[in-house]
């Protein structure tokens, strides 16, 4: 007896993949991307660290500078600072509470923020009389409780009297607050340090 013929497959039929050629797939792209992302990490540690070889910091009392590649931090508290506005006469420095950030870029910018306090026991109209005469026309008068925003950056906003100045970027306030005994003077820079 014969046995009948089985069919034989058809030339166009391709037999579906197998699901061990599917698994290696995946498991190559996996291992694509867990290289790229230990490349990364190991991109990154090598700038971390050559940041930190060249960032420096110096410390001295209450003085501290940072130097980096990009530019240079220096963070003053507690000693002179350099608001470039004038001290009223006999007024007496209230150290704890002033402070100066000079940031300064690798081409010589310098940008910042100084901060001094001071108090004198002369009345607040002959201070406001006083600083009035020595600011210039540049300088307004301003009384903060009318909500001037200027003064509201710089945070001067408590002062019974306010003189502000800007010019771009830099802002300088005078602000004087009566206190028991006589009158706080705040001086303020806030941007580039004027040339000398």
């Amino acid at each position: 007896m014969s046995s009948p013929a089985s069919p034989s497959p058809s030339p166009s039929a391709v037999p579906p993949p197998s699901p061990a050629s599917q698994n290696t797939a995946i498991w190559w792209i996996l291992g694509i991307v867990g290289g790229g992302v230990v490349i990364l990490a190991l991109c990154g540690l090598v700038f971390t660290s050559y940041i930190a070889r060249q960032v420096r910091v110096k410390e001295a009392g209450k003085q501290v500078e940072i130097s980096t590649p990009v530019g240079q931090i220096q963070v003053n508290k507690g000693g002179p600072h350099d608001t470039g506005l004038p001290i009223y006469p006999g007024a007496s420095a209230l150290e704890s509470d002033g402070a100066n950030i000079q940031i300064t870029a690798a081409e010589g910018t310098q940008v910042g923020v100084a901060a001094a306090k001071y108090f004198t026991s002369d009345p607040l109209d002959k201070v406001a009389a006083w600083y009035s005469e020595r600011l210039g026309p540049e300088f307004s008068r301003e009384t903060p409780g009318r909500g001037s925003s200027r003064i509201q950056r710089v945070e001067a906003s408590d002062a019974d009297v306010a003189f502000v100045s800007q010019n771009g970027d830099r802002v300088r306030v005078v602000g004087l607050k009566k206190r028991p005994g006589g009158v706080e003077i705040d001086l303020a820079r806030v941007g580039q340090q004027e040339a000398q």
